[in-house]
């Protein structure tokens, strides 16, 4: 069992990756609500910051729901 925080889409990435591959029974636990209902209630998203690391592939644009 594993808790990923789904903004940090690497590392849940990687989490699913080992869910995937690990031979019995995977869980996977996201920290945050799904960013489509968050938005329905009324919840503001993250602000994302562009730094240095910033490689112009606008995920942090098309964001969608990663959980």
């Amino acid at each position: 069992m594993e808790t990923v925080d789904p903004y940090q889409l690497d590392e849940t990435i990687e989490s699913f990756e080992r869910a995937r591959d690990y031979p019995g029974l995977s869980v996977i636990i996201a920290k945050r609500p799904c960013v489509i209902k968050a938005r329905k209630a009324g919840q503001r998203p993250r602000l994302l910051y562009v730094n240095d690391e910033c490689k112009g592939c606008k995920i942090c644009i098309d964001f969608g729901c990663p959980p």
